[in-house]
């Protein structure tokens, strides 16, 4: 353990004195103005400076002033652009606010985030001010005597104090590692440290970095690669000794205090990670990666070959080698045996035997033959055909012949009218009640044919209607409350907009375009002003300055900067507010029509309504219908009077059918039995086909051949009765799958131990050397290494090794991939396309001064306690 602290010191302070230098020299930008750069203007104009078609280097360094916390108060980048030539002009992009040439009077000219410099040398700096986010925050943390504190308030302090550095990257990418995302962050290596002078600071510890001291002063000093862990992995990866590899993202500083003060913390930061040769490493972990998985196959091979270790267990199994060893001595044996006898078997096991046993079993089975020989039906079939039965079942299928007869759709039809007797009975109680009805109001029916005299008139009436509705229809007008709105809205607008037209002087169009159209949409809060309004602004402007003194002495220059395309920032809210105005104005003018519309379109509406509901009334009913209505009336009036005297004839007889239909029992036993006659006549017809079967077999009864046979029916039941154990055994013998088998199989059997025999008297030789292979020399040779083979396997040796490899290779392949991260994140703002860019970060906290010292340190050197100073002096005494 001790040894990896060790190294995790020097890899930190090597780190940290490199970086420190670039520190101490460029702590702050330098902001002196080169002699050559002050040439007079004369000079200056002869030179004559062309596109710069070459690379162009930008390198930017990044200076943070952070406060005790750790969080950004000034973000101050200076960029170095450096081009191959002088006297050129370079294209540049920047993202800065306030950007000073800091060694030079030239200034750029500016687009957006677009720079073009003219360079009359082949360097240039500049400088200016960001705040965008770092892509790595830090955050720091002060403890006294284990209570969290501010940093203020621990200035002057005693007692142990405990400082937390946390740095956290802010920069992930999602990169593709074989296939799969992998979530990375930009490479950032930050080095950093503090001076803890021994007179305030005792028994310093310092985790996850280093303590140096000159004997008067301690640093504290860390290397860190904030993201580093999670890019590439390291905490998932089964790789020893990784630990003193690390770079922790919190370093914490630990020590006895008294009357705490603390100078600037300093740190510096890259992107520039040294590119890896992994190369080599990456041919030759694939070459033991093909050699591993070669070896894999052949286990997988063997175990393939031998899944249930068999063929293995024949030659480390004692109890199988000596089965083994016995084969070997029974095919010797074979050798000398007399086999003419299977030469005999292929005669008498043949496939057409074989097939008719079966067929046999099958039909066996097939007729239930236990079952039928002990049917009772079967033995007392031979008493039951004689003459009397069958003279019974002839009168019989008589009686169905007379049932078929029958008339199914005269039946159905007196069904039909029996199931509707309900109906019937109420037919007969409506006409009751109509005749009574006629009989009690019997002047009804003349004033209704009188009323008929006038339907002339009501018809005209419905024809001018129904003519005004479809002329109307046939224009395509159709007159709603929105189109009467529509219409007049047009009318009054239109004539609004001409008097509109008329006072502004200005046509009716560009009227309605200013109006079409926000403020915001015609200049942004930007200033600008697209082409296609930049009329209708001019105009705008015009109208205000019309009756506004103000805007009419600001007309000249605001109509200028119009036409220019860009409001500078001053006269952005002015003419924002001359647009909005000027658009109130007029749609206040225009507001006025609005109001005429409504009362019009009302007053229309009112005229309306009348004729609307009665063309609704008349087009619901239709015109035709009307007039067939009033058609037929007439026409029925003299059949209506005539059904009137018939009901009062026959209103007795009427309710005497009524009484009848009305019975409940009566109609049910009509409609049952009709049902049951149906459904007979219907199961008829559908079994004709086994009636005239039964017929033709009561015709043939008389023959002698069928005499014969059922008087023989007793004398074969018991003789296939008694057959029936034989029978019987040989289906249960059938049924058994395996023997069934072993049958069907026979032949092909028989012929297979035929040409074994053959095949073993043609290959004594590898019978011979079968026995070899089964003596105890090869037996325990192939045992041994059976066993280490088997003990690789166990303990996944060899997989082992290949996940080892993958997880090797996985690694290579993250760390060539977090380099080019580096490489593709080289800057901290922007730059054109194509330019070589690198990029550090220089940081620095604010001091924590006691109250009473802060006066005196104002006055001291500005870097004479920082980390910086003391690294420069450090060396100094060493040399």
């Amino acid at each position: 353990m001790k040894s990896k602290d060790i190294i995790r010191k020097v890899l930190c302070l090597l780190l940290v004195v490199q970086m420190m230098a670039l520190t101490s020299c460029s702590a702050q930008p330098d902001t002196s103005v080169q002699t050559s750069a002050t040439q007079s203007s004369s000079e200056t104009q002869t030179i004559s400076y062309r596109d710069y078609n070459g690379t162009l280097k930008k390198s930017e360094t990044v200076y943070v002033t952070l406060d005790a916390n750790g969080s950004p108060t000034k973000t101050l980048v200076s960029d170095w652009l450096h081009a191959d030539e002088a006297n050129v002009r370079v294209e540049d992009q920047s993202d800065l606010t306030d950007i000073q040439n800091v060694k030079g009077d030239s200034s750029p000219k500016q687009d957006g985030q677009r720079l073009t410099w003219d360079m009359p040398g082949t360097d240039l700096y500049y400088q200016g001010l960001s705040d965008k986010q770092l892509p790595v925050s830090i955050q720091i943390s002060y403890y006294l005597d284990g209570q969290s504190i501010q940093p203020q308030d621990l200035a002057g302090k005693s007692g142990k104090v405990k400082m937390e550095i946390s740095l956290k990257n802010n920069q992930s990418h999602a990169v593709d590692i074989d296939g799969q995302s992998v979530t990375m962050y930009t490479p950032v290596m930050a080095v950093g440290g503090m001076v803890l002078p021994e007179e305030t600071f005792q028994n310093i510890q310092v985790e996850n970095g280093a303590l140096l001291s000159d004997g008067a002063k301690q640093a504290a000093v860390f290397v860190s690669l904030p993201g580093l862990d999670e890019s590439l992995g390291l905490s998932d990866l089964d790789i020893p000794d990784m630990e003193p590899f690390s770079f922790p993202e919190t370093i914490t500083v630990t020590a006895d205090c008294t009357d705490f003060e603390l100078g600037n913390m300093m740190m510096a930061m890259t992107t520039q990670i040294p590119q890896l040769d992994t190369l080599k490493v990456s041919q030759s972990l694939g070459d033991v990666k093909q050699n591993l998985s070669d070896l894999q196959d052949i286990q997988n091979s063997v175990t393939e070959m031998d899944p249930d270790e068999v063929l293995r267990s024949l030659l480390t199994d004692p109890e199988k080698t000596a089965g083994l060893q016995t084969l070997t001595d029974d095919l010797d044996t074979f050798h000398q045996l007399d086999t003419s006898l299977l030469d005999l078997l292929p005669q008498y096991i043949s496939t057409q035997n074989i097939n008719l046993v079966e067929r046999l079993k099958k039909d066996v089975s097939a007729s239930q033959l236990d079952q039928l020989l002990d049917s009772p039906f079967l033995n007392s079939l031979g008493g039951q055909l004689n003459n009397q039965s069958i003279q019974n079942a002839k009168r019989l299928l008589d009686d169905v012949a007379a049932l078929q007869n029958i008339d199914i759709d005269q039946l159905d039809s007196i069904l039909g009218s029996l199931g509707s007797a309900d109906q019937l009975t109420a037919l007969l109680q409506s006409s009751g009640h109509l005749a009574d009805e006629i009989a009690a109001h019997p002047s009804a029916l003349p004033t209704l044919q009188r009323l008929l005299g006038y339907s002339d008139d009501v018809q005209a009436l419905a024809n001018q209607l129904h003519d005004l509705t479809s002329s109307l229809a046939d224009q395509g007008i159709t007159l709603g409350e929105d189109e009467i709105h529509t219409m007049v809205s047009a009318l009054v607008n239109q004539k609004a907009m001409e008097k509109l037209s008329a006072a502004t002087g200005i046509e009716s169009s560009k009227l309605e375009a200013i109006l079409a159209v926000s403020p915001a949409d015609m200049m942004g809060d930007d200033g600008i002003v697209p082409p296609s309004y930049r009329e209708n602004v001019t105009l705008c402007i015009g109208l205000a300055a019309s009756s506004d003194s103000q805007v009419a002495a600001l007309q000249q220059v605001l109509t200028q900067q119009v036409q220019s395309g860009t409001v500078s920032a001053a006269f952005v809210p002015v003419v924002k507010q001359i647009l909005s105005t000027v658009q109130d104005n007029l749609n206040t003018q225009l507001s006025q029509a609005g109001q005429m519309t409504d009362q019009v379109t009302a007053q229309i509406l009112s005229l309306m309504q009348g004729a609307k509901s009665l063309e609704a009334n008349i087009e619901d009913i239709g015109i035709q219908n009307i007039e067939d209505s009033i058609q037929f009336v007439e026409t029925i009036m003299p059949s209506l009077s005539d059904l009137t005297s018939l009901l009062e004839q026959n209103k007795d007889q009427l309710s005497s059918l009524q009484k009848v239909l009305g019975d409940p029992q009566t109609m049910r036993y009509l409609q049952d039995t009709s049902s049951k006659l149906l459904t007979m006549k219907q199961d008829l017809d559908a079994n004709a086909g086994n009636l005239q079967f039964v017929s033709s077999l009561l015709e043939h009864s008389n023959d002698p051949s069928l005499q014969a046979f059922v008087k023989m029916l007793p004398t074969l039941q018991k003789d296939l009765k008694d057959a029936s154990p034989i029978l019987r055994s040989l289906s249960q013998g059938m049924d058994n799958a395996q023997t069934r088998a072993s049958l069907e199989n026979s032949p092909e059997t028989i012929a297979t131990l035929l040409k074994m025999k053959v095949d073993l008297e043609s290959n004594r030789q590898i019978t011979d050397a079968l026995t070899s292979i089964a003596s105890p020399d090869t037996i325990d040779a192939a045992s041994d290494a059976f066993s280490k083979l088997n003990d690789m396997m166990e303990e996944n040796t060899v997989g082992q090794y290949l996940d080892t490899a993958d997880t090797a290779d996985l690694l290579l392949k993250k760390v060539n991939a977090y380099a080019d991260l580096g490489q593709d994140n080289s800057i901290f703002t922007i730059a054109p396309e194509g330019a070589q860019t690198d990029v550090k970060f220089i940081l620095k906290t604010a001091e924590i001064k006691k109250p009473e010292a802060v006066e005196s340190a104002q006055s001291e050197q500005k870097d004479s306690s920082g980390i910086g100073a003391w690294f420069q002096n450090l060396f100094q005494k060493n040399k």
